[in-house]
């Protein structure tokens, strides 16, 4: 069966830590659906892990700055977009 994990959460097959997004587990493959937390184990649907938080135990998942990153790109192109609408009229 497959499995989910994000960073900070590791796959539900194999075990091993999974980045922030992927659709695979980059080692061994496994479609992610289900995840695993690094912390007490609790495996479960990525459902169950809202915001990348463990329902049982509450480890959050750390998303790095990958996920800090993006967030400010897609935060800075929303404002050039309204900034270009707003100077447009």
């Amino acid at each position: 069966m497959a499995r989910l994990a994000a960073s900070g959460l590791r796959c539900g097959g194999c075990g091993k830590p999974v980045p922030a997004g992927e659709p695979v587990c980059p080692s061994c493959g496994a479609r992610l659906e289900t995840a695993l937390c690094g912390r007490c184990g609790f495996r479960g649907p990525r459902e169950e892990f809202l915001h990348y938080q463990c329902p049982r135990c509450g480890h959050r998942a750390d998303l790095g700055r990958g996920g800090l990153a993006v967030a400010a790109a897609v935060a800075a192109g929303l404002l050039l977009v309204a900034l270009a609408f707003a100077l447009w009229k």
